[in-house]
């Protein structure tokens, strides 16, 4: 007779056997694999290790980029050259302004050149008298009077003084960082066969 409780017993021993070996295993399974806070912990090291090096290109890319354009002040004072007055060119025939501009401009003051121009520009409003209290005031660093002037010399067309007016215009909006304005200006005058219009072109490349 065959003793079914021997059969029962090394059935439950056998599952017993293979159900501790699977608790063994889980346990292993359990503590010698990474928890979740150690997986996360490596995964933002890993990340956070790259941040230096991202700031480093980041730098360099930049570092590179400045050194191929010229500084804005840079280009101001390349291409800006004040013009002086000059008796035999005018637009007027008024022998007494164009002498009080040109004795302006030979003072030894600037503020002093500015307070005389002023006082002729309030008696003649003229391009030429324009022209001139605009460059007095470009020349003391007032750049904001000096657009002013410079744009009141351009609604006459038909003067002289256009040419000059237009590209100092464009160099006070370049000091000034209106850069738009400056580019618009630059491709004005570079389409234009003027004296100034390679320079333009010279400028707009160097501010893109």
């Amino acid at each position: 007779m065959i003793d079914t409780n021997y059969n029962k017993i090394g059935k439950k021993d056998s599952y017993i056997f293979y159900n501790k070996e699977d608790e063994d295993h889980n346990f292993y399974f359990r503590y010698n694999q990474p928890s979740k806070t150690k997986h996360l912990i490596n995964k933002y090291f890993k990340i956070f290790a790259l941040v230096p090096v991202i700031i480093m290109l980041i730098t360099l890319v930049s570092h590179i980029n400045n050194n191929n354009k010229i500084p804005i002040n840079n280009i101001y004072d390349t291409y800006y050259k004040v013009t002086l007055p000059d008796i035999s060119r005018s637009s007027n025939d008024n022998i007494s302004i164009n002498r009080q501009i040109y004795n302006a401009f030979y003072l030894d003051n600037k503020e002093t050149t500015i307070e005389v121009m002023e006082k002729i520009a309030s008696e003649h409003n003229t391009p030429q008298v324009n022209f001139f209290l605009a460059i007095s005031y470009q020349e003391n660093n007032q750049f904001e009077d000096a657009i002013i002037y410079y744009k009141k010399v351009l609604k006459d067309n038909n003067n002289i003084f256009l040419e000059d007016a237009n590209w100092n215009l464009t160099l006070c909006f370049i000091k000034t960082k209106k850069i738009i304005k400056a580019e618009y200006k630059l491709l004005e005058i570079a389409v234009n066969d003027t004296f100034y219009s390679e320079k333009a072109k010279i400028i707009y490349k160097l501010l893109n």
